[in-house]
């Protein structure tokens, strides 16, 4: 097979698994699909986390799975666990898919994948399929760890049997295969975590942290001091940034949605992250494995 590569990868902001995914997906920053974070406030101010209202701020914004079977011509599609998959798009899924599930084998989803390719009836001419490592490894050991490489390991032989199924089915002629990845990571250090809860009260905001970057939702009249709460602390310590929303830099293409009206954004440093439920899981986790 022949092949190409970039000599690095351009993922939009923020950083964040379903933000890159439905970027992927529907060809949109985040600003227009909506999806500003793997986490997120609704419209009613209420965590949301992989609902169908979060893949859906604007019914007018599809993914290409929806719209290649929407061009007609006995095109179908297939999309293995890809997040924001199993929701329906204008009224329609995607004629193949499997909702994630992590304990299915790597082997098994390309098996399936394969299969709906090669279908009689309704064979897949576009078909995405999700893999969740090295990220899950990444998270929990840190860049440059053992684990993850391992998992580096597990996706390189993965990716030797994709093009071995693809071979033996006779369809290297047929399929051109993308390798796609949706961010990079850095290494934090439980030093360099950020507790914002030093800086302002349950009493006054709600707080959605999703690592390096939070939302803070001010209650009624107190968005002013929240606001210089914490510009105060990002300027005496120096290791986060609060924006307001029409302060948000223009080339992170995310300030245009109504889904930030009334919030402020704050954005960790490099190496620094914001302290969360997360975090007290990550701790029970790795002192176990000790």
């Amino acid at each position: 097979l022949a092949s190409a590569s970039p000599p690095y990868m351009r993922n939009v902001f923020p950083t964040k698994t379903f933000v890159n995914h439905f970027t992927v997906a529907t060809g949109l920053y985040p600003e227009t699909h909506g999806v500003l974070d793997n986490y997120m406030f609704d419209r009613h101010n209420r965590s949301m986390h992989y609902t169908y209202e979060q893949f859906h701020y604007n019914e007018n914004v599809v993914p290409i799975w929806t719209q290649n079977e929407n061009s007609g011509g006995g095109r179908h599609s297939g999309v293995m666990m890809w997040p924001g998959s199993e929701f329906p798009y204008q009224g329609k899924t995607s004629t193949h898919v499997a909702v994630y599930n992590y304990s299915t084998p790597w082997s098994s989803r390309v098996d399936t994948v394969i299969s709906w390719i090669k279908d009689d009836k309704k064979p897949a001419n576009l078909v995405f399929a999700y893999f969740e490592e090295p990220d899950n490894t990444g998270h929990v050991f840190g860049v440059g760890s053992h684990e993850i490489k391992n998992q580096i390991v597990r996706v390189d032989t993965t990716v030797k049997y994709i093009v071995e199924r693809i071979k033996e089915e006779n369809l290297e002629n047929k399929i051109n295969l993308i390798l796609l990845s949706d961010h990079g990571m850095d290494t934090v250090t439980y030093d360099r975590i950020i507790y914002l809860d030093n800086y302002i009260s349950n009493k006054t905001c709600k707080v959605e942290v999703t690592g390096p970057n939070a939302f803070i939702n001010p209650n009624p009249g107190k968005y002013d001091e929240v606001y210089s709460n914490l510009k105060n602390a990002s300027k005496t310590h120096g290791t986060f940034d609060v924006f307001k929303k029409e302060q948000l830099l223009d080339r992170w293409h995310m300030k245009n949605t109504d889904r930030l009206n009334g919030l402020l954004y704050v954005l960790a440093k490099p190496g620094y992250a914001f302290w969360d439920e997360y975090f007290k899981d990550l701790l029970k986790h790795t002192s176990k494995l000790k």
